[in-house]
């Protein structure tokens, strides 16, 4: 398995303008030429498609999108393929994990959303950290041991990577089996029952649905993020302060 650095406000840019699928292909070409160089690759379309498992056609589409945001750029008679590093959006990294059996563009795509799925954990972990701090909490037990596990619904992770819930649902399917990910589903509690007795139930978080006259509520899954697990932090006095002060 071979790292890979990237750019997680690349990849934010990608979602939320709908090219993730060429900036997996990107990486896919990285991570089989490491010289970052195709030589003679016009000769060669036929043997880049057939080792992506996609048309010639959408090949050369696929490489025009990415002159046209330079990440690829021909010399010669060669295709060179630019570094991340050359974009001025590039602030905050991330590390992809690729090796050979990531040889579908849809694998990498999902890895790419990976990232942004564990940003999100990573903020939620934040969050429970500080809320730790305000009761007084004290996380006892070694860091090492208590990975933080955040509760995502598909309707949530969805509206993060700016697609629908059934394509979340394949997402998420597809990093369990690449052992990005392991999710677990959460058991519904009985919130009510009498379930007229409620108001503005609509408002909080969860899902929510009605047996009879019993109210139910469920949270969506579990997520153990397995290649890099997100923790829960000991926050200290100055940076709650810093906090306070930033209104965060």
């Amino acid at each position: 398995m071979k790292p890979r650095k990237t750019s997680i406000k690349v990849i934010e840019r990608a979602v939320s303008e709908g090219w993730t699928r060429q900036l997996a292909f990107y990486h896919l070409l990285k991570f089989r030429y490491n010289n970052s160089c195709i030589y003679r690759y016009k000769s060669r379309m036929d043997e880049l498609a057939k080792f992506l498992n996609i048309s010639t056609k959408t090949l050369y589409n696929y490489l025009n999108f990415l002159r046209s945001k330079e990440l690829v750029c021909d010399h010669s008679n060669n295709l060179k393929l630019k570094s991340i590093r050359d974009f001025i959006i590039n602030r905050e990294k991330t590390v992809l994990l690729i090796n050979e059996e990531h040889n579908k563009l849809f694998d990498v795509t999902c890895l790419l959303y990976g990232k942004l799925i564990e940003r999100k954990a990573k903020q939620q972990a934040f969050a429970e950290s500080v809320r730790r701090f305000e009761r007084g909490d004290k996380i006892k037990s070694s860091l090492c041991e208590n990975p933080f596990q955040p509760s995502l619904s598909y309707r949530t992770i969805a509206k993060l990577l700016n697609i629908s819930e059934s394509k979340a649902f394949r997402i998420i399917e597809n990093l369990n089996r690449l052992e990005v990910i392991k999710t677990e589903k959460q058991k519904p509690q009985l919130l009510s029952k009498n379930y007229t007795a409620l108001q503005f139930i609509e408002d909080l978080p969860g899902y929510r649905f009605n047996i009879g006259n019993k109210l139910f509520e469920m949270f969506g899954n579990r997520i153990e993020f397995i290649q890099f697990p997100v923790y829960l932090k000991n926050i200290t006095i100055r940076q709650y302060k810093k906090l306070i002060k930033n209104n965060l």
